[in-house]
């Protein structure tokens, strides 16, 4: 079977890739079904790294939502560094999902997210892993259903050669309204035809291409949900092992925008605006910070400021976050509601930076582009902020906007310059800058417009960056020619579907990430299609049918014309919120959704109780023994230390946290085990305000399976240090190799016997040359293992690999490690 595969291959391949805690699941919160009592199984992709994908909060819906029907499972998967690809291929193990380790072909339904067209090489690269035929029409009735939604999806052509069924917008709903047809039709033994033909529901935003037609079956109109329902929202998300991007708590507080960027895609494509209610939300982030024990919440919307009941949701969850040292982050603020409640609560446990979003540097060209916010609105919001001790500002323009000259773009210079004569009058403050090409996105008022050519968005870019090489100033870009294969995919017809799959046969992986972006891999695949890149990303005709015409948003497209007209003439549209703008979205069921007024009592004992927290004086060391093994032996010991951090947080203990401005618990463990390597004897302390009870029984509740608390033993006051108390530190090296123990023992005395056993060891600032002799105290090999037992002097002792490399060189077999002690001194 494919899983014994997966299973007899594991092992091997999380100790040769760099960074196995992508592949092993095992968090805490995460579910797990019994594969076999389920009727419908579902594997959620993520086209990119776990540590991107993971904090997307689309997918960790879904993955709520699927799960809470009985029946259904849903498990997780993602794109697999270049590391494990090339050993995926190399031993024929297919991708695998994150919690029972089946390959993907074994599930009914895969389905992948579309957050960024620069994601869809590793969709055809995950589908090739998994040995599902690429193209959809050579799927048949033993191979899943493929179907992908997100909000690249409103432009669904490039890919449409290769996806079974797209979700057309919210997905809450109608996802599991094709779980339970795709069920039904399992029960029937329907064909895969079958089944894409039952779930093609042009009017509910479900798309299959190979079954659709327009003449018959009308518009692709978008699904939308009519409200956030608290239900849809877990209170235990996910935990991820690793330290993730964005690794926090995101509550949605809202979908949609009402401002009309006429640039934006997301504010056309989450129309309408729909706010949740303040006391659901203090709801749901009171039982969430409780079962992940994260550090920091952020309030989730593509304009948080614009949420109307910000200041009384602020009101509501600030006293928890204060007293569990917990940071509010603002991610998105518009400059002209940016206001000293919002300071206050970012800046209640510590200040790092700020994000503004001019987009343009004079008033004209933000008028094209309908950003409603004045100068004024700039200076007065940055004045705040300073005011407030925030000292990193960032700020976000695009250049290649329509109608933009050299006049606006020295207008980013002039504005800059003025700011930078406000900022550099507080002490250590810094302005970082950055540059984005703009890109012309279906379904906005600019998708008939021009994308630059990338030697003209160059020339405007270095315009802009030489005449602000200033102290204090960080100025940041990308690449233009990037954009080009961006606005490929943004605006393409199934042809780009080509190009993209030949791109892919080129090499084309991980098309996101700087060091992995292969040029040539896309020019040659443009070169062989026969297209000019120029026609595919020039200007189209207002009148024209593009290929997403199809898809209906919900908003007219004669008023997409009629914004891009007022554009060109420098007129702005109100924010819809303020004033109906008449795209034709709003109907009697759809509609923007204004939450209620609440009126939310602020803690008044909470800033007393925070500093009672923060200032006693007695405190309390809690030693605990514990061994980590199984799927934990393979989590870095820094993102060890974060587990236990969090699970403190989940139990809400009164940690102990050191001074100054950034202040971090004082848990302390011994030297850290090697990343791969059981460990069954190991001693860590956690310094706590006050005593716990039942401390054993409590983490170990709490605990992902791998980590088991052996002994727990609290005192009054301070311990001596593990590290400092450390004599020893033994290895064993179980070969799951033969070797030649004999040549091995001889080359091993022979090199112990010389003065010193030199190597190098790498440092943050380089390599350094040690003496490992000293540090060997006895070893021993046989046919099954290898062990080192090394000494610990002066704080200082030996490695696993340097001993490893020392008996076998560069050519160190494939083997299982133990850390069977830690001899701590009395």
């Amino acid at each position: 079977m494919t899983i014994d595969r997966i299973q007899e291959n594991l092992p091997f391949l999380l100790t040769q890739v760099e960074r196995p805690g992508r592949y092993t699941g095992n968090e805490i919160n995460t579910i797990i079904k019994s594969w076999k009592d389920t009727e419908c199984r579902v594997c959620l992709v993520y086209p990119d790294a776990y540590e991107v994908g993971m904090p997307f909060i689309g997918y960790q819906i879904l993955y709520h939502i699927l799960n809470e029907k009985d029946g259904v499972l849903a498990e997780r998967a993602f794109s697999p560094w270049v590391d494990m690809e090339k050993l995926l291929r190399e031993r024929n193990v297919p991708l695998f999902s994150l919690e029972s380790k089946h390959a993907l072909s074994d599930f009914d339904l895969v389905g992948f997210t579309l957050q960024y067209e620069m994601t869809y090489s590793n969709i055809l690269n995950a589908l090739d892993l998994s040995n599902i035929p690429i193209r959809a029409a050579d799927r048949g009735d033993e191979d899943p259903v493929i179907i992908a939604g997100g909000s690249c999806a409103f432009n669904p052509e490039p890919l449409a050669e290769f996806i079974d069924l797209f979700i057309i917008g919210d997905a809450e709903e109608v996802s599991v309204e094709i779980v339970e047809i795709i069920r039904e039709h399992k029960k029937k033994g329907s064909t895969h035809a079958e089944i894409l033909k039952a779930c093609s529901m042009p009017k509910k935003g479900v798309y299959a291409p190979a079954v659709y037609d327009q003449k018959r079956d009308g518009v692709v109109r978008a699904a939308k949900i009519a409200t956030l329902k608290p239900e849809n929202y877990s209170n235990k998300p996910i935990i991820p092992l690793l330290e993730v991007a964005q690794d926090r708590f995101a509550l949605e507080i809202q979908r949609g925008c009402g401002a009309g960027c006429r640039f934006c895609h997301a504010g056309i494509i989450y129309r309408p605006v729909r706010e949740r209610e303040p006391e659901d939300l203090i709801k749901q982030t009171k039982e969430t910070l409780s079962n992940t024990g994260y550090e920091e919440l952020s309030l989730l919307s593509l304009s948080t400021s614009d949420y109307s009941q910000l200041e009384s949701l602020v009101d509501g969850i600030a006293p928890m976050c204060d007293e569990n040292n917990i940071a509010i982050s603002f991610p998105s603020m518009r400059l002209d509601s940016f206001n000293m409640k919002i300071l206050e609560a970012a800046g209640g446990r510590k200040r790092s930076g700020l994000t503004f979003a001019p987009e343009a540097g004079t008033q004209r060209l933000r008028d094209v582009i309908n950003k409603n916010i004045s100068e004024e609105d700039i200076f007065s919001s940055v004045k705040l902020a300073l005011e407030n001790k925030f000292r990193t500002l960032k700020f976000y323009f695009m250049v290649g906007l329509p109608t933009e000259t050299d006049e606006d773009l020295q207008g980013i210079v002039d504005l800059i310059k003025r700011l930078y004569g406000l900022i550099r009058s507080y002490p250590r403050a810094q302005v970082n800058i950055t540059l984005s090409s703009f890109i012309p996105k279906a379904h906005t008022p600019f998708q008939w417009a021009e994308h630059v050519s990338p030697e003209e968005l160059e020339r405007r870019i270095y315009f802009v960056r030489n005449q602000l090489k200033l102290k204090g100033i960080k100025l940041m870009h990308r690449d233009p020619e990037f954009s080009i294969y961006e606005s490929l995919m943004s605006r393409g017809d199934r042809s780009a579907g080509e190009i993209l799959l030949t791109a892919w046969k080129n090499g084309a992986r991980f098309d996101a990430w700087t060091e992995f972006f292969d040029q040539k891999a896309w020019d040659d695949a443009i070169a062989n299609s026969g297209k000019k890149i120029e026609d595919m990303i020039g200007a189209r005709d207002l009148h024209s049918v593009l290929p997403w015409s199809f898809i209906h948003t919900g908003v007219n497209e004669d008023f997409l014309r009629e914004e891009m007209e007022k554009a060109e003439h420098g007129e702005t549209t109100q924010d819809c919120r303020v004033h109906c703008s008449t795209c034709g979205l709003c109907d009697s069921d759809i509609k923007n959704l204004i939450a209620e007024e609440a009126k939310i009592e602020k803690n008044k004992e909470s800033e007393v109780k925070k500093k009672e927290i923060e200032q006693p004086i007695i405190y309390y060391t809690l030693r605990l023994e514990y061994e980590k093994n199984g799927m934990m032996r393979y989590i870095s010991h820094h993102d060890f230390m974060r587990v236990i951090y969090r699970v403190c947080n989940i139990l809400r203990w009164p940690l102990r946290f050191t001074s100054g401005f950034n202040r971090r618990p004082r848990i302390a463990a011994g030297y850290p085990i090697p990343m791969g390597f059981d460990a069954g004897n190991e001693t860590m302390d956690i310094i706590l305000n006050a005593d716990v009870k039942n401390p054993k029984e409590a983490l170990n509740a709490v605990l992902p399976d791998g980590i088991k608390i052996n002994k727990a033993d609290s005192i009054q006051g301070k311990r001596p240090s593990i590290m400092e108390h450390t004599s020893e530190l033994h290895y064993v090296f179980n070969l799951m190799e033969k070797v030649s123990t004999d040549n091995i023992r001889l080359h091993l005395d022979e090199q112990l016997s010389k003065e010193k056993v030199l190597c190098e060891r790498k440092h943050k600032k380089g390599l350094k040359t040690i003496d490992l002799k000293p540090f060997i105290k006895s070893w021993d090999i046989n046919d099954k293992t290898l062990s080192v037992c090394y000494k610990v002097i002066e704080s200082q002792t030996g490695r696993p690999d340097e001993f490893l490399k020392l008996a076998f060189g560069e050519n160190i077999p494939y083997f299982i490690g133990e850390r069977k002690y830690a001899t701590i001194k009395d």
